[in-house]
């Protein structure tokens, strides 16, 4: 069902939307704040914990203190919105199994939201790392 539902907001156009979104979504970015579904319980990364996800238009990669746990390929859809019922939600879809469901972005200047397209879905919010800023990570090698 899921399949047929993104197929079909492939097809009904949106393409140089995804394009712009894919754009502004390439960079480093600094996990800062994870929100557990029903429970909206909002939880930090520890202190001495570094969560990056870095994204090339592609590919990604999910990095713990300097190292990478997870990388895979993504792509932008536009999705109809569980929040607000909206059919052209643009929505990032990861290729690994620890995202099951597309995450609709919300991007605000230096700050993303992830946020999983169900009722009782997580979030997850990010803020770009700079280059040159206060943390630097590897680069990108995909």
């Amino acid at each position: 069902m899921l399949t047929l539902a993104l197929g079909a907001a492939v097809l009904s156009g949106g393409c140089k939307k995804s394009a712009s979104v894919n754009a502004q979504l390439t960079g480093n970015w600094r996990l800062i704040l994870y929100t557990q579904g029903f429970t909206g319980r909002v939880l930090y990364p520890h202190t001495d914990s570094v969560v990056v996800l870095s994204m090339d238009g592609v590919n990604y990669n999910r990095w713990l203190n300097g190292t990478v746990y997870e990388t895979g390929t993504y792509k932008i859809s536009n999705v109809k919105s569980i929040y607000n019922q909206q059919s052209s939600s643009p929505a990032v879809v990861f290729s690994v199994t620890s995202f099951p469901m597309p995450q609709i972005i919300d991007l605000r200047h230096d700050t993303l939201d992830l946020s999983m397209n169900a009722y009782d879905g997580n979030s997850y919010e990010y803020v770009r790392i700079t280059q040159g800023g206060p943390l630097t990570v590897p680069p990108a090698s995909f």
